[in-house]
């Protein structure tokens, strides 16, 4: 009765080892991402990619879906597609003059938008109209 309990315990073993083996093996060689991230090669794919995008033509929403919203969506369209691309946000600032002589500082969030680059040179992408600007630096 002990060998065969003993016998059971070994071939249970040697199954669940196989198993193992068999996913390792199934899984060897397998990139972990299925996407590689990277940079777009032109601007004549970066046309390509946000004609075929579509958040440009969500409906405006203020609150439930403005320009953060955009902006989101497309990066993650982007980064989905294999392509490189973040948010950004234009802060305003102003200075406003109070009744007593002082002023006082106000800082607020005017806007987000895309920004991706392109052989070392970056591009600001406009989600909302897929419009592309150079910012002219190289790096």
């Amino acid at each position: 009765m002990k060998a065969k309990k003993e016998r059971l315990v070994f071939w249970t073993i040697i199954i669940a080892l196989s198993c193992i083996v068999a996913g390792l093996l199934a899984t060897y060689n397998q990139p972990i991402y299925t996407n590689e991230i990277r940079e777009f090669k032109s601007l004549i794919e970066l046309r390509g990619f946000l004609h075929a995008d579509k958040t440009d033509e969500h409906e405006y929403q203020e609150i439930t879906f403005d320009c953060d919203d955009y902006a989101i969506t497309l990066c993650k369209n982007a980064t989905n597609s294999g392509y490189w691309m973040f948010t950004y946000a234009v802060f305003e600032t102003k200075t406003v003059q109070l009744l007593n002589n002082t002023s006082m500082t106000i800082e607020s969030v005017a806007h987000m938008s895309c920004m991706t680059r392109i052989c070392g040179k970056w591009y600001m992408v406009e989600p909302q109209a897929d419009e592309i600007r150079t910012i002219g630096v190289e790096l």
